[in-house]
């Protein structure tokens, strides 16, 4: 090979590597993290929401079976009927899987959703009906509201977020029910609120002749952790609302909170309310054989209706400490009687057991467990507190959202590449930069040395 030819050749290399370098040095870094960093894009300026969707299983107790024969716990879209007596149950009729922006959806077999049916009420998303009120089989259904709006501004920590809608609770398939309305999420860098307005009708399973409407009332139904409420988030966030570990004062005619792993409770003002309306049992550790079944589920609120990421499969069962929650005065009006007359064959009369004594257990009082004090047609299959203390957490399963397009924050992607490799690759790149330069003055010298 002649001099100028080997020398062209050089200059080619020199110039080659050094383009690959610079092309290494400012490209390999971006390439391997840019997917990753791609597919969970977060938010830092503030931006308006509309089109939110809130989703919330509440608890598996309100998709339970209820201790009164024949009787479920179960929600419904928007405000059902006033019956005008206590000791009823709902009709089929009465009840509704949509009303406005509120859906009522159950989770199904493959763990989708679909709209709720009245059947599917009673049966597990496989089908099967729901055998007892400790099997620890639930319908899972969840409310589903849409069309929130509000602010957001994640540099700061605020955010409002209101949807406009009712629902309503129902327990022993609506001898005792109340109603939630116009929800709304107030975040700030201290805390993080689920709150509505109340309403419904006090009642007395001990007396069912007392039925009278309760005045609207605001309350809080949800404290969520705020290291939880991702403002940043592309499209929502996911989070499980305290219980475990949450403390409640009991009025004197409410049973005292007990211990154990379940002691918990929801947000006083809503638990106060719910004194009133005569569930407040079902929504604090009693040391009944449903604790279990109380603490609250995953709740997520997507900005623009977007699927966020799935909720966790189960409640928490890791205890949060929280200060001991005063109750406010309760009202101090009583109800008043109501009539008891009551057609046997209507669907809305009470059913031929009567469930004063059953219900009882779920509001507070500790369950019959002798077979011989139990009224004919209960189940007596309870255990005691200190067998559910010993046993192990049961599965408080959540229904799965399911991810609707590849866009979405949850869409799989590589893993970002760690601070030590992006590194290491800035550094490959000035070595072959090196490199070249060194060709290249090597070759630049023996063109002069000729």
């Amino acid at each position: 090979m002649t001099g100028p030819a080997r020398l062209r050749r050089l200059h080619a290399a020199a110039a080659l590597a050094g383009c690959v370098a610079v092309l290494a040095t400012a490209l390999l870094p971006s390439a391997l993290a840019g997917p990753a960093q791609g597919s969970a894009p977060t938010r830092t300026e503030p931006f308006a929401v509309s089109g939110a969707i809130l989703r919330w299983g509440v608890n598996n107790e309100t998709n339970n079976r209820a201790f009164a024969p024949g009787t479920y716990n179960f929600m419904s879209a928007g405000v059902v009927p006033d019956p005008g007596r206590g000791g009823t149950t709902l009709p089929r009729a009465s009840w509704r899987a949509e009303d406005g922006n509120v859906r009522i959806e159950k989770q199904q077999a493959d763990g989708g959703y679909a709209l709720a049916t009245w059947e599917g009420l009673s049966t597990t998303p496989q089908g099967a009906t729901i055998s007892s009120p400790t099997s620890g089989q639930f319908s899972n259904h969840q409310v589903v509201i849409g069309a929130g709006t509000g602010t957001v501004d994640p540099a700061t920590g605020f955010a409002t977020i209101s949807w406009t809608g009712s629902f309503t609770v129902l327990f022993y398939s609506g001898m005792s029910y109340f109603t939630v309305t116009d929800p709304t999420l107030t975040v700030t860098p201290e805390r993080a609120q689920l709150t509505a307005t109340a309403g419904g009708f006090a009642s007395d399973m001990d007396d069912q002749s007392q039925w009278l409407p309760l005045p609207p009332t605001p309350v809080v139904l949800a404290d969520l952790p705020v290291a939880e409420v991702d403002l940043a988030a592309a499209d929502g966030f996911v989070s499980t609302p305290t219980y475990l570990g949450v403390d409640w004062q009991a009025p004197a005619d409410e049973a005292a909170q007990a211990g154990g792993p379940y002691r918990g409770a929801f947000p006083s003002s809503f638990l106060d309310f719910l004194a009133t309306a005569g569930t407040a049992g079902y929504w604090y550790s009693t040391g009944g054989a449903t604790d279990a079944f109380k603490p609250a589920l995953p709740l997520s609120v997507s900005w623009s209706g977007v699927p966020v990421a799935t909720p966790s499969a189960a409640a928490s069962t890791k205890p949060t400490k929280r200060p001991t929650r005063v109750p406010t005065p309760a009202p101090t009006r009583q109800p008043s009687p109501s009539p008891t007359a009551s057609d046997p064959t209507s669907p809305t009369s009470s059913p031929t057991t009567s469930p004063t004594r059953a219900p009882a257990a779920a509001t507070g009082r500790p369950p019959v467990t002798d077979p011989a004090s139990v009224p004919s047609g209960v189940d007596a299959s309870v255990p005691s507190a200190a067998a559910l203390a010993a046993a192990p957490a049961l599965p408080a399963v959540q229904p799965v959202l399911v991810a609707a397009s590849s866009t979405s924050s949850t869409s799989a992607a590589p893993a970002a590449a760690t601070d030590s490799e992006r590194h290491a690759l800035w550094l490959l790149g000035c070595v072959l930069l090196l490199g070249a330069l060194a060709t290249t003055l090597i070759s630049t010298t023996l063109e002069g040395r000729r």
